[in-house]
């Protein structure tokens, strides 16, 4: 059996076109939707060196009041409607309850680095992603854990500053459970 004989006799009166044009234009048409369904131009993903330095500076100020402990300063760098994502608990989503889980820890933070591996985003939102590294004693002299891991933070720009709109990190190891064991222990 043929194409043309495959194809269901539809009467041309119905249709108003030859069937003969009907089956050349079937090609023409599927090749005009397969292009219009392929890989588009993306707009610019480019950050300005401005916003750049912002974000760099945001990154900063968390690793500082991270290690003063300053819970309050940090959860300023979030916009209002903001989430921590910490992986064993519920999301913490806005300003009080970010502030209200940071404070539930009584933790001493010895050491803390983020390091950037990759910023991307264009004028109103922007991803971090990176390494983190993090040192904490549940005692001023407890034994120190260590853990280290990835990050990922989403900003987004309000009233023309950036903001944490989510941040979220996975630790690479056993570490992490050592030291939430150590804190619930207490």
């Amino acid at each position: 059996m043929s194409f043309p004989e495959c194809v269901p006799a539809v009467s041309e009166a119905a249709v108003g076109v030859p069937r003969r044009a009907a089956i050349v234009s079937l090609p023409i048409l599927l090749v005009a939707l397969v292009a219009g369904c392929g890989p588009q131009e993306t707009p610019s993903a480019h950050l300005s060196p401005s916003d750049s330095a912002s974000i760099d500076q945001i990154r900063r100020a968390l690793a500082e009041t991270e290690l003063a402990g300053s819970w309050r300063e940090q959860v300023d760098l979030f916009v209002p409607d903001g989430a921590l994502l910490e992986g064993r608990r519920p999301p913490l989503v806005g300003r009080a309850a970010i502030r209200a889980g940071l404070g539930e820890f009584d933790i001493a933070v010895d050491t803390f680095d983020l390091s950037s591996r990759e910023v991307a985003g264009n004028r109103s939102l922007a991803v971090d992603r990176g390494r983190y590294v993090i040192g904490v004693r549940t005692s001023r002299s407890g034994p120190m854990v260590l853990d280290s891991g990835w990050y990922m933070m989403v900003l987004r720009q309000q009233r023309n500053r950036w903001r944490i709109a989510a941040l979220t990190h996975h630790s690479d190891g056993r570490s992490a459970d050592a030291a939430m064991r150590a804190v619930n222990e207490r």
